[in-house]
């Protein structure tokens, strides 16, 4: 026999804490099942947990908000009844809890709190459980609809695009985009899931050298960031700050991504541009050296040179992809199409005069002119005028440069 309820429960949460970890969040779904003896009375709506959980808030997110902390009944030790009032025929409310659970060893699994409707007959009742583990797959995640109540929307995406990325084999787009989730984990205080992500990625964000450490565990350019008021000056300009970006140079208070700056001149007068190209002898020895996956590749296309300008301190070449919200200063699928290229796959560095060239940790590797080996992860090494940085399965781009008279330079705009 099916007992029939007025009311049905669903939690959604992040149930998986790191090691020490205490705080949990949740979110709770009520709904009325349309019952013809659902009550036209207060319904309560009761917090149960268990020895050694302390309940630190309720509230109402959904369809209005309204704090119901302040407002329970501890009706026996550990019993919270919140009073939500009248509801109307299968209406639906949503609830933000949040816990405080007791720091428990690796692999133990707990209920941390048990959710239930008190309007006089049978209704639903939904469980809320903290495990502890040390895969920071589970632990870093952030389940979308706590994201966004709590406002972690931003957060919770490049956690998620750093970890498939890393499941892609991208190391190079997931050392970036879980840098990234770092920054803003610290930006909203969160300093468990910031603890976690930075035993998972290390290197130098100035240079773009970011890294997954060794053994994190495999596996969510500008981002959409809300503005923020900033109360102290700029680190670059010292002007007061307010909003994304510094008015006076540009600095990104988000991310901590220093402003544009000029592009490099040498003692001579050098303005510098790359030349992008398919490289049909590149393709040739990519083929040969793929073996049986070579079938896998398409057919470079039949594209002319494209000449671009380097206007920045710090050049990312990449894949452009809308989804992730990656955006590189050079779009190489925008320009050779070339499908093994990654999102973040090599980066140009002003050094003094001219250019330095590192690969942060791309799936495929960056070769430099003739090379038989790829560059290791993270090397930077020096160039020269006229080198022909190898991505991909066919994208060359050649380094040039030329005496910046008054009228000339080769700053072709992209066609």
């Amino acid at each position: 026999m099916t007992t029939r309820t007025a009311f049905t429960v669903s939690v959604d949460q992040n149930r998986y804490l790191p090691d020490g970890g205490t705080d949990l969040h949740a979110i709770v779904s009520v709904t009325g099942t349309g019952d013809p003896d659902e009550p036209d009375g207060d319904v309560l709506l009761r917090v149960t947990v268990p020895r050694g959980v302390s309940l630190r808030s309720l509230r109402q997110v959904l369809p209005a908000e309204e704090d119901l902390t302040g407002s329970a009944s501890e009706s026996a030790p550990r019993v919270f009844d919140h009073p939500t009032g009248r509801w109307g025929r299968r209406e639906t409310r949503e609830y933000h809890l949040r816990l405080r659970v007791p720091a428990h060893e690796l692999g133990l699994r707990m209920r941390a709190a048990r959710i239930s409707l008190l309007d006089g007959g049978p209704s639903g009742a939904a469980d809320v459980f903290a495990e502890w583990t040390d895969d920071r797959t589970r632990c870093t995640r952030i389940d979308a609809r706590v994201a966004h109540y709590t406002g972690q929307s931003e957060l919770a995406a490049r956690i998620r695009a750093g970890l498939d990325a890393r499941q892609a084999g991208d190391a190079g787009t997931a050392a970036v985009e879980l840098d990234g989730a770092l920054r803003l984990a610290r930006a909203h205080g969160n300093v468990p899931l910031a603890t976690v992500l930075s035993r998972v990625i290390e290197g130098d964000e100035t240079t773009c050298t970011f890294r997954l450490r060794r053994g994190a565990s495999r596996a969510e350019p500008p981002r959409p960031v809300p503005a923020v008021a900033v109360d102290t000056p700029c680190p670059e300009c010292g002007l007061p700050g307010f909003g994304r970006f510094c008015e006076g140079c540009g600095h990104d208070f988000a991310t901590g991504v220093p402003g544009p700056r000029p592009a490099p001149r040498d003692a001579a007068g050098f303005r510098w541009h790359v030349v992008i190209s398919t490289d049909h002898d590149y393709h040739r020895q990519v083929l040969a050296e793929s073996g049986p996956d070579a079938g896998r590749l398409p057919r470079p296309p039949r594209r002319a040179e494209r000449s671009l300008p380097l206007t920045g301190g710090r050049v990312l070449l990449g894949r452009r992809s809308a989804l992730r919200g990656t955006v590189p200063d050079i779009d190489l699928a925008g320009t050779s199409r070339d499908p093994a290229v990654s999102r973040t796959h090599a980066v140009l560095l002003a050094r003094g005069g001219g250019w330095s060239l590192i690969d942060p940790g791309s799936a495929n590797g960056t070769r430099l002119n003739e090379a038989a080996a790829p560059l290791s992860p993270g090397a930077e090494i020096p160039l020269r005028e006229g080198d022909r940085i190898h991505l991909g399965a066919w994208t060359t781009v050649e380094l040039r440069g030329e005496p910046a008279r008054e009228g000339t330079g080769r700053e072709e705009s992209p066609s």
